[in-house]
């Protein structure tokens, strides 16, 4: 009996005691996993606060009395390191580093390698790696402008055409007016109508002036020779009038 007892008592004792392991176990491992996660998630937040900070863009720089340079500069408040260089056209992709075109992968400030130049010149477009991951689009900084420039010129050579064009429609009006006036015209007015010759528009007939203070009969007309120049010419009941 006494053997019996104290085998159950040592059994229970080993249980409880892998028990409290487990349970042990169990809390160091949920433990460990939240330690790796808030890392991980510091190490994240760390990397995407280093990548709103980094900024690489083409700028131009004179140095020494030349022409504009070119340059690679670092533009962030921290220095970005290039890892890669991906060139890219209508047709292929290409992967290259740093160093195989003459180019250090500090981003601090350095020359436009004239490779990737040529390239952008012919259609290329260049993106540069960097070791946060962040990825940035070579440009010319004064392709902008360069642009809107074009534009302004583009709409002004057709706002110059629109004005060429309305004057030799203005003009082919003026020659049809010149032809009419050169012989003798004979216009047919109604009561209250005002005949105006206008330089532009040539000749005009309205009725503004009421048919109480300007009549005439319908079968009078007005006979325009040839230096015929008046500006308002109407039929009233005193005479003619220009």
């Amino acid at each position: 009996m006494v053997s019996q007892r104290g085998l159950s008592s040592f059994l229970g004792a080993l249980m409880a005691l892998m028990l409290l392991s487990t349970i042990a176990f169990m809390y160091s491992s949920v433990l460990l996993k939240s330690q790796l996660t808030y890392q991980a998630l510091q190490d994240y937040l760390q990397l995407e606060l280093e990548r709103r900070s980094e900024k690489i863009a083409l700028t131009r720089a004179i140095e020494d009395d030349q022409e504009a340079q070119l340059m690679i500069e670092n533009l962030g408040s921290i220095v970005g390191e290039i890892s890669y260089i991906v060139i890219k056209n209508q047709t292929s992709i290409s992967i290259v580093k740093p160093e195989d075109i003459g180019m250090s992968s500090n981003a601090y400030r350095q020359k436009l390698p004239q490779q990737l130049w040529n390239l952008m010149l012919q259609g290329s477009k260049i993106l540069l790696v960097t070791r946060r991951g962040n990825v940035f689009s070579l440009a010319d900084p004064y392709w902008p402008a360069i642009n809107e420039i074009s534009h302004e010129f583009s709409n002004l050579s057709n706002n110059v055409s629109l004005i060429e064009s309305n004057i030799v429609e203005i003009r082919e009006k003026l020659e049809r007016i010149e032809l009419a006036l050169s012989n003798l015209t004979t216009i047919n007015v109604t009561a209250g109508d005002i005949v105006m010759y206008h330089p532009v528009f040539g000749l005009i007939i309205s009725g503004e002036i009421p048919s109480s203070d300007w009549t005439i009969q319908s079968s009078d007309t007005i006979s325009l020779g040839s230096n015929w120049n008046t500006t308002i010419i109407a039929w009233s009941k005193t005479g003619f009038r220009g």
